[in-house]
């Protein structure tokens, strides 16, 4: 499981009685993480439609 680094995660409740059962997470293989040069654009562009809205008004 060491290499499965950087992909989305979904966590599992099984609805056990269990107290100490704390479920399991499913990796997504299928959904990679942005890396960091992306993210820095997804939140630039982010910002400048949010500053775009408030303009409008």
């Amino acid at each position: 499981m060491a290499g499965m680094k950087n992909f989305h995660t979904y966590p599992i409740v099984c609805g056990c009685p269990d107290p100490t059962c704390g479920g399991w997470h499913e990796v997504d293989l299928a959904r990679p993480l942005p890396t960091n040069e992306e993210c820095d654009l997804i939140l630039k562009n982010h910002n400048q439609s949010k500053k775009d809205k408030k303009r409008q008004f």
